[in-house]
């Protein structure tokens, strides 16, 4: 029986980004654009559609974020309508046909290749992977190549009427193939998992046959042979090629036939196609076939070519026809652009014209670089014509010539950003003469630079024009009886002779046809974070000055305050290296400008231009209106104060003091008009002012009997020429709307919505039922056409077309119309791909179909803006009015509104479904546009949104949807923000102690009881963004990313704990701004930490200043800001300790590495004489020879005896008349203390050594213990106070530079911080001590009783040693297995992760000094990370391991699975998908301080509040977050049992009833995948018992009806399901 502290703590796993931004794979297809194909990325679990837009940015059309599997490959299908994708996914190995239908991804077609797999493997585990080719004709074949050539499966994927179907894979007979057809092939048994073809490396389709026709790639069997014996005597290549053989296929008739096989390079990587040229690209070649296999060229990139080159090859290789060069290939990417150029990358980003020239392939620097890229991990181009070429007027205005081809390319990486580059080319004919210049003159083309100036214009030549005509008249002369042919001036390709052509009359240089690139401009960049490392909390400046000035200086030093912290992980990879700073939006203290405390206020408008706020106060706190002056800081123009305004001091606005304020809006010349109601008075008032606050004019708003005022929609302004107009609208408590319009006179005209509707507000018919109240009353519920939400916008007139008008017969007929056009449309979808060939009347027909559109819809593209009116009745009916000379016109309708429709579009009754248990309506509804705020420069950047706020706290926003065909009416499809944006169950029994207490009431909180404030804002102009607040239970931002809606959470300085009101944020208004800002600021009202009904006025300059760098929205809450540092960054702490770092200048130790190329040219020549270097040569071999003797009369071995040195320049001998020696990647670490207050910038560094790699970084204070351990003098160490010093330790690892053949070391370097006079930090190494027994990868610091002392992992050892006499002196060790990864402290236990043999729990007793095991995971596996989470007295230990599977297990030495107490339980266990390095613990935030920006203070408020908060385990919850090596976050929640069952139930019925992406299998996405090296030391039994967060998440963003579905079939109720996963996103909160 176990002990009640090893109960399990139950683990939920949740994503904390919605995908990678990163592009492994990349290919374009017509997905939603006709005229340019989208751009589809993909990455890790994650894929991107993106549209380019006119402009040439990239816009987010889909985004498919944290699928059930990985993908590996992915291509385009071309379709007759739209383009399939033919995705491939890894483990189990699938490829998959896919469309997008709905915003889904749908699986057309599917084939698992496991089987295959499996069966031709012979039982051996292998990787399932794959690599896969396609030939796009008809029809279309795919050849998948599976575990490294173990098989390689044929399939034909067949189009009709708009699907997709594949047919059954054939598998290639390759051992038989090989036997049969590859005299020069090993044969091997039939029953071994070699096939004869050894390891497949490339798998290409070629063109130009009739039959499918596949390219392999492959080695002989023995395998690819180790880059390290490629180094051959002399230079000479001998080892066994790779080879090349092309096979024809029939999948119908399931043969096959060897074509041809041709020897290549030892060192290729891959087959691409140019035109008709088949390349193989090699490290140090490039190799040049005809699809015959005949080889045409043999190019040598570095003078290395012939180490790798096959001996019958040898004779055909030559250098770069134009250019030597010293290249190296490994990691390069190839596309082409044309049938004779391609574009080629390098690794790290340098780029390459290939093209055919001089009657060879020629490759030519192109003088650029991809900056921020990292690696290039593919490129990808698309040719441009017509009237797509529009999309690149920005990149080059010239390039409106003829002779220019234009297109775009994109470079992608996922380590780093990708890039959409726009090309320009030219096709000129010039001399080799001229084509020299032009290398030797610029290499180099400049994106905003023509070069046209540069070259020489040969035929102006008055020279060469004398030879043309001499030649022109030798071919027309005419021939005399003994000549047999005209003497004809014949071109010449010599150089010498070109210089002087007036010396040899008979001779002129030859034309040479060459393309050039014009203009390579950059037009847009996907930000990627690239791998995240270990992450640490830091500030990133001082507090903000108003909260200085207000600091008592005699207790505290301004200069000691830090700001608000953020979580920062080190991203990227070497160019593309720097930091991710995670925040969210209130949390940085820089974008804080003033702050004002007040006390019972209900209610904040504002009058930004005029300096106005208007506080509405409760009866409690004495009732009417306080209006603030807000103004600049005489001093700072940054800095706002706030003054009460007198009331006495105002001649005729005194009203406004003793009324209630409802709103308010803003002329553009400073006017203001104020909306109040008198307690007494049953009409509104509209008070008009002037920027003095001076009164012009007032109107009233008549309200009927018995009615009284339930909201008021925000201003709208609108200019008619000279005349502005303000617009908003009343809804009342009979549920009919009113708008009133009115100028700076007064009200002009007052519009009743609910008498407009007579015709189009018919309600759902619905059969009652007498016997059953409940569904009576829900019937009548959702039967009433109560008006329930209302808003007034401005949109362009196209959003809602005039051509639809839905009065009676109107939108029968519009019906009508529609579906006779779809009918037109679908008699052509019966046409098979065979007879579209023949019936060449299609693309006719459809043609028409597009003019039949048009001239029957004629939808607008006017971009004038007109006024709309919302409304949504309670029975889900949203309906929009647009405003036409005073009346309003019903021009749109749908229905489902608040019921989470997936689509809102253009319908009639009885369509969507019904709750049959929940009564639920729209209680807020906002059309607003999102985007960039300056749409002058992009028109497109903006789209139309609605957001909803639901009676049940639910937040929905729709975006509007691009209509696929044209003339179809305007759609809203709904986003999935994974929000549970409920009212938690611990707010309302925090609430309810409140109350009993007297602590807070209800009671007073308005003179208008009937009267609620908006919840849903327009924002505008704040940091360049338009988008949306939501002032929600959880506050947020809705705003875009390249045109797509995403969230990201609001937070609050000192909130105080939720319960005390019904939201934790009061209100929201336009804020204010200093002149010289051009965006607009805001302000917010929040209850503040203190008595409950205190409150606090924030005002805010901006969301964020990191809009203005290379950001990303995470899609779950957080904002990230990549500051770039062009190295990359291994670890980063912050120095804690305010004698170094103060608030002015918070400091950061960074453990940095810089990737460069390292110059290898000195392998170029040795500098000796002919005559010493054969003398040298001679000297050699005399000693091998001595050695030889000596070998022989000894009787052993010479190679087996003794160690051979390696004489580098018999094996690297570089052939000068190929090229020369490349240069190769190197790293070089430092150390760096940086200050985050100046951007991050470099004040000091300390360079390692050049064979030294940086392993570890630790910020420690370590106690100065001068007695020795050991010594008589001891004893007296417990009872003495030891002095502790701030030190900055640093882990190395030394590898020998000859390589890892000697075992490397290690060293640990301790450095302090200093102060100069200046107040400039600098570091100053401390200490060194070597360690010997391997490298230092861990440090920690063990503090017990006062102690602080290092901890040490080098190797399989784990050193204790203590700071004392400037040393460090050992005392205590502890000798794991094979290699110490992570060393995880805990009070005294030590949890030691072994790189090959999982896990260690140890116990440090300070008694003896000593490091005791306690238990250890006996599975040996390879751990990459190790953490600890708990869940009140309960702790589990979680590790990630190479097959990217979390293993979750506990020390519970009283279960009998323990063996004693040996052996760690495992609990649970789970597949991931991503890889990661660390694991960082947080502690759980309760859902009662989740809006705070200082939990700390909102905590300590909380327990005075509540005594007994944080006595239970849901209190006391540790979890963990990790960054990936896809650029992703996650978190791992511990959850209580109850919680847990009910979730696993949930999860269950999800899996099997929500329709997945891909058709992808989550519950087996999530089994734990087995090592295929060492998967038998490894029980076949799958723990699993881990909740996969990000499925049941989905549940919030399902529609109500299909909610109760899913809780009634798991006996629970939706508003349980919903608090649990709120208590789930607030536990995993790291900010």
């Amino acid at each position: 029986m176990s002990a009640p502290a090893s109960r399990p703590v139950h683990p939920c796993i949740l994503s904390l980004t919605k995908g990678s931004r990163g592009a492994e794979f990349a290919t374009w297809a017509h997905i939603t654009s006709h005229d340019v194909p989208n751009l589809v990325t993909a990455s890790a679990s994650t894929l991107h559609v993106y549209s380019v837009t006119p402009d040439g940015t990239l816009r987010f059309e889909y985004f498919f974020g944290n699928l059930a599997g990985e993908i590996i490959f992915l291509t385009t299908l071309s379709g007759v309508k739209k383009d399939a994708l033919l995705v491939g996914f890894a483990g189990p190995p699938r490829l998959t046909v896919l469309t997008i239908q709905d915003g889904r991804l749908r699986a057309e077609s599917l084939v698992d290749l496991t089987t295959l797999l499996t069966q031709y493997s012979h039982g051996a585990c292998v990787e399932e992977d794959m690599m896969v080719s396609v030939q796009n004709q008809k029809p279309m074949t795919v050849a998948c190549n599976m575990g490294g050539g173990i098989a390689v499966a044929l399939m034909e994927i067949h189009s009709q009427a708009g699907s997709w179907y594949v047919t059954d894979p054939y598998v290639l007979p390759l051992a038989t193939l090989s036997r049969s057809s590859l005299p020069y092939m090993v044969d091997t048994p039939a029953s071994t998992a070699t096939t004869g073809f050894g390891d497949i490396l490339g798998v290409k389709f070629l063109s130009g046959f009739l039959e499918a026709t596949l390219v392999l790639l492959h080695s002989d069997p023995a395998g690819k042979i180790w880059s390290g014996r490629l180094g051959r005597e002399k230079g000479q290549g001998g080892a066994t090629p790779l080879y090349l053989t092309a096979l024809s296929v029939s999948v119908v008739h399931n043969r096959a036939a060897v074509l041809w096989c041709r020897p290549v390079p030892n060192d290729a990587l891959y087959v691409e196609f140019i035109g008709d040229a088949l390349v193989v690209v090699g490290a140090n070649t490039l190799v040049f076939l005809d699809c015959i296999g005949s080889v045409n060229q043999v190019m040598a990139v570095n003078g290395w070519a012939r180490s790798t080159c096959p001996a019958s090859l040898m004779s055909a290789i030559a250098p770069n026809p134009l250019l030597k060069l010293s290249l190296q290939l490994d990691g390069s990417c190839l596309t082409a652009i044309s049938s004779t150029t391609a574009i080629l990358s390098l690794r790290a980003g340098h780029l390459y014209i290939l093209q055919y020239a001089v009657d060879a392939w020629t490759l030519l620097p192109l003088g650029q670089s991809l900056g921020t890229v990292g690696e290039v991990t593919l490129l990808t181009s698309l040719p441009m014509e017509g009237a797509a070429k529009e999309l690149l007027r920005k990149m080059q205005p010239s390039a409106e010539s003829s002779e220019f081809s234009l297109g775009i390319v994109f470079a992608g990486s996922r380590l780093g950003d990708s890039f959409l580059l726009g090309y320009a080319l030219e096709t000129k004919s010039l001399t080799m003469k001229s084509i020299k210049q032009e290398l030797h003159a610029s290499l180099s083309i400049k994106s905003e630079e023509n070069n046209d100036s540069n070259l020489e214009n040969d035929a102006t030549d008055p020279e060469y024009e004398r030879l043309l005509r001499l030649e022109e008249e030798a071919l027309y002369a005419p021939v005399s009886k003994g000549d047999s042919e005209p003497h004809l001036i014949q071109p010449s390709d010599n150089e010498d002779e070109e210089n002087d052509i007036s010396a040899n009359p008979r001779k002129k240089p030859r034309l040479i046809s060459i393309t050039l690139v014009r203009a390579l401009t950059p037009l847009d960049m996907i930000v990627n974070l690239g791998p995240l490392g270990p992450s640490c909390i830091g500030p990133q400046s001082k507090a903000p000055d108003f909260l200085l000035e207000s600091l008592d200086t005699t207790t505290q030093s301004p200069d000691s305050i830090f700001g608000a912290t953020a979580h920062i992980f080190p991203c990227g990879y070497g160019s593309s290296g720097g930091l991710a700073v995670a925040t969210v939006f209130g949390r940085d203290d820089r974008m804080i400008i003033s702050e004002h405390d007040c006390v019972d206020v209900v209610s904040m408008f504002s009058a930004p231009t005029a300096g106005y706020l208007f506080l509405g106060v409760s009866p409690r706190g004495g009732g009417g209106t306080t209006v603030l002056k807000v103004s600049s800081h005489e001093s700072d123009e940054d800095l706002f104060d706030f003054c009460e305004v007198d009331p006495n001091g105002l001649l005729d606005g005194g009203i406004v003091f003793e009324s209630t304020v409802l709103g308010t809006g803003e002329f553009t010349d400073g006017h203001f008009a104020v909306c109040v109601k008198q307690s007494d008075e049953a009409r509104l008032r509209l008070l008009i002012f002037d920027k003095s606050f001076r009164f012009r004019n007032e109107s009233f708003i008549d309200m009927q009997v018995e009615c009284s005022i339930s909201s008021l929609t925000p201003f709208v302004q609108q200019s008619h020429g000279d005349e502005q107009t303000l617009t908003f609208g009343c809804l009342w408590t009979s549920g009919e709307a009113t708008v009133v319009v009115c100028n700076k006179n007064g009200i002009t005209s007052i519009l009743d919505v609910g008498k407009t509707t007579s015709d189009s507000s018919t309600a759902v018919p619905m059969d009652m039922d007498d016997d059953d109240p409940e569904e009576t009353r829900r019937k009548e519920f959702y039967a009433s056409t109560t008006i329930v939400g209302l808003d007034v916008f401005v949109a362009p007139s196209s959003t809602f077309p005039s051509s639809f008008e839905l009065t009676g017969k109107g939108m029968g007929q519009t019906e009508i119309k529609r579906s006779s056009l779809h009918d037109f449309e679908n008699q052509w979808s019966i046409i098979d791909e065979e007879d579209e060939l023949l019936y060449s009347a299609k693309s006719r027909a459809a043609e028409s179909l597009r003019n039949a559109r048009d001239v029957s819809c004629g939808e607008s593209v006017s971009t004038e803006e007109n006024l709309f009116v919302a409304i949504c009745r309670q029975s889900s009916a949203l309906e929009v009015y647009a405003a036409d000379r005073g009346k309003l016109r019903l021009c749109w309708q749908s229905f489902g509104c608040g019921l989470g429709t997936d689509c809102l579009k253009f319908d009639l009754p009885g369509e969507h479904r019904l709750p049959s248990m929940t009564l639920v309506c729209v209680k807020e509804l906002r059309f607003f546009l999102m985007g960039a705020s300056n749409i002058d420069e992009n028109s497109l950047s903006r789209t139309m949104c609605l957001a909803v706020e639901t009676t049940a706290g639910d937040v929905i926003v729709y975006q509007q949807s691009k209509n696929e065909l044209s003339g179809h009416p305007t759609s809203f499809h709904k986003v999935d923000l994974g929000v549970a944006g409920r009212r938690s169950k611990e707010q309302d029994r925090h609430n309810a102690k409140l109350s009993r207490k007297k602590v807070c009431s209800s009671q007073g909180e308005s003179d208008i009881p009937t009267f609620s404030t908006n919840a849903l804002h327009r924002v505008t102009k704040l940091s360049g963004q338009d988008g949306c607040f939501i002032a929600g239970y959880r506050p947020m931002w809705i705003i875009a990313e390249r045109g797509a809606p995403s969230y990201v959470l609001h937070r609050t300085r000192h909130a105080a704990p939720a319960g005390g009101t019904d939201k934790p944020l009061r209100a929201y208004c336009a804020g204010f701004f200093s002149e010289s800002s051009h965006d607009a600021g805001f302000v917010t009202l929040h209850e503040r930490v203190g008595k409950v009904g205190s409150q606090r006025i924030t005002l805010f300059r901006g969301l964020s200043s990191g809009f203005e760098n290379p950001s990303i929205i995470s899609g779950c809450g957080t904002f990230i800001e990549k500051v770039p540092m062009g190295v990359t960054i291994r670890h980063i702490e912050f120095i804690d300790d305010p004698s170094i770092s103060r608030g002015s200048h918070p400091l950061y130790a960074v453990l940095v590495s810089k990737e460069f190329e390292a110059d290898q040219s000195e392998w170029n020549t040795d500098t000796l004489a002919a005559e010493e270097r054969i003398a040298l040569e001679e000297e050699k071999e005399q000693a091998m020879i001595q050695k030889q003797v000596e070998a022989d009369l000894g009787g052993f071995d010479i190679h087996s005896e003794w160690v051979e040195e390696i004489d580098r320049e018999n094996c690297f001998d570089i052939d000068l008349d190929l090229g020369g020696a490349p240069p190769v990647r190197n790293s070089a670490y430092s150390l760096w203390l940086v200050d985050a207050a100046k951007g991050w910038t470099v004040i000091d560094s300390f360079q390692l050594g050049e064979y030294e790699h940086g392993m570890t970084l630790k910020v420690m204070s370590l106690s100065d213990m001068k007695v020795e351990p050991g010594s008589a003098s001891a004893e007296l160490e417990e009872e003495t106070d030891f002095e502790s010093a701030m030190f900055i330790a640093v882990g190395t690892g030394i590898v020998n530079h000859n390589g890892e053949d000697v075992s490397s070391k290690g060293r640990a370097l301790l450095f302090t911080v200093t102060k100069k006079l200046d107040d400039v930090a600098e570091l100053k190494l401390r200490y060194e001590k070597e360690v010997f027994h391997g490298p230092v990868t861990t440090l920690e610091c063990l503090s017990i009783d006062g102690k602080n002392r290092l901890v040490v992992g080098a190797g399989a050892d784990i050193n204790i040693e203590q700071w004392g006499n400037d040393r460090l002196t050992q005392v205590g060790f502890f000798r794991a297995t094979m290699e110490v990864s992570n060393i995880q402290l805990f009070k005294n236990f030590f949890l030691l992760s072994d790189a090959y043999d999982s896990l260690y729990f140890l116990v440090w007793r300070e008694s003896d000094k000593s490091l005791t095991l306690l238990a250890k995971d006996y599975d040996p596996i390879p751990v990459y990370a190790a953490g600890l989470m708990s869940r009140g007295p309960n702790m589990t230990i979680v590790c990630h391991d190479d097959r990217q599977n979390l293993t979750f297990v506990q020390y519970a030495p009283g279960e009998a699975a323990a063996r004693g107490g040996n052996k760690l339980v495992c609990r649970a266990d789970c597949h991931v998908g991503h890889q990661t390095t660390c694991f960082k613990s947080h502690q759980c935030r309760s859902s009662l301080i989740i809006h705070s920006a200082t939990p700390i203070s909102s905590r300590a408020a909380l327990k005075q509040q509540d005594t007994f908060f944080g006595r239970s385990d849901d209190d006391q919850r540790l979890a963990v977050h990790y960054g990936t090596t896809d650029g992703t976050m996650a978190a791992i929640v511990p959850i209580s049992e109850p919680l847990f069952w009910r979730l696993t139930a949930l999860q269950s019925v999800m899996a099997n009833a929500l329709d997945a992406d891909c058709a992808l299998n989550p519950r087996g996405w999530r089994l734990y995948r087995r090592t295929p090296r060492r998967g038998g030391c490894r029980s076949n039994y799958r723990k699993k018992s881990v909740i996969d967060g990000d499925l049941v998440i989905r549940f919030v963003d399902l529609p109500v009806a299909e909610q109760e579905d899913l809780a009634a079939s798991i006996g629970s109720t939706v508003d349980l399901i919903f608090d649990n996963l709120l208590e789930i996103q607030c536990g995993s909160m790291i900010l």
